[in-house]
């Protein structure tokens, strides 16, 4: 039994996939850009429409897909009048990125009665809205346990309750630097695990804000200088 093999050459077919920015666009078709690889020329409106022209036929035709980005801004109450404004702008544009905006400053998003004092009325018009709940204590412990497995630090079930205590009536961040002082001297100990004293320890030590200021303006000339090791 003979199998005939067919002749001629063999058809091949290779698909490159590139990604590539809207800006990677605008600086390729920038004609100073091509000239001075270093320095970058402004982008002018008649440049960024002839892109966004030259993106759209390539989705019509199927040869691009469009990824959408998201930008993530955090303690959004600190922007000001003009960068809401920009931001305001960019929503409306055709290929804009998804906004996130986060604050820890409590405001008030009913519409209708009361204006927010951080963010203009038209703004928050166009924003969905998503209310945090305050993390409870618990839910500290669980972000140390996840911290300490990240560093390679055993804790303790009792050393975690007084990191989530910290937490929540401090900080988080001060309880996670704690944990970072306290692995020092866990190393320096010998001990194989973080446990309550250690952590006390190291909580005895080293201040935090509150404790700081009140210790600045107490009027004592002299600060208390502790000498671990």
């Amino acid at each position: 039994m003979f199998t005939c093999f067919p002749k001629g050459n063999v058809l091949k077919k290779k698909s490159i996939v590139q990604k590539i920015s809207l800006l990677d666009l605008d600086y390729a078709n920038c004609d100073f850009f091509k000239k001075k690889k270093y320095e970058k020329n402004e982008i002018t409106e008649q440049l960024r429409q002839e892109v966004d022209c030259l993106v759209s036929k390539y989705i019509l035709e199927k040869k691009a897909e469009i990824i959408f980005g998201i930008l993530f801004i955090d303690e959004a109450h600190i922007l000001d009048p003009e960068s809401l404004f920009f931001l305001t702008k960019l929503s409306e544009y055709t290929y804009s990125p998804l906004i996130v905006l986060a604050t820890n400053r409590e405001t008030n998003f009913n519409f209708e009665k009361v204006k927010s004092p951080l963010f203009p009325l038209e703004f928050l018009k166009k924003c969905v809205s998503v209310a945090v709940e305050p993390l409870s204590e618990n839910n500290f412990s669980k972000i140390i346990a996840v911290r300490c497995k990240n560093i390679n630090l055993p804790i303790t079930g009792n050393c975690l309750i007084l990191c989530g205590i910290f937490s929540e009536t401090v900080s988080i961040r001060f309880a996670i630097l704690l944990v970072d002082i306290s692995k020092f001297l866990v190393n320096l100990s010998g001990l194989a695990f973080l446990n309550f004293q250690i952590f006390s320890i190291a909580a005895y030590f080293f201040l935090h804000f509150q404790e700081s200021i009140k210790l600045f303006y107490s009027g004592n000339e002299f600060f208390p200088i502790h000498r671990i090791f």
